[in-house]
């Protein structure tokens, strides 16, 4: 995120069930698009969530999405369609 993102306000994070899309508002009051891209897993939307830490960057938590890959000790390939790679961190099984 740019220096200038300091509040929730100039963020706009959309969490479907199959899509995600995290953009910012820029200079000029236009919104930038950061990832805007297909799933290619199912999200619990109501239960994903997302943070912005100022000037750095939005943190966005697809955690119940991943149950099935911890469960079944897999990870994703890919977690987008298309030219996003993202790796999410799987939780330790173990005890």
């Amino acid at each position: 995120m740019p220096s200038h993102i300091q509040r929730g306000a100039d963020v706009a994070v959309d969490i479907a069930r199959k899509h995600v899309r995290v953009a910012y508002r820029d200079h000029d009051g236009k919104m930038v698009d950061v990832v805007n891209g297909e799933l290619t897993w199912e999200v619990h939307k109501e239960e994903s969530l997302w943070s912005l830490v100022p000037g750095e960057h939005v943190h966005v938590s697809l955690i119940c999405a991943l149950l099935y890959f911890v469960q079944q000790q897999q990870q994703p390939k890919t977690t987008f369609y298309g030219h996003y790679t993202v790796q999410p961190a799987l939780a330790s099984t173990s005890s």
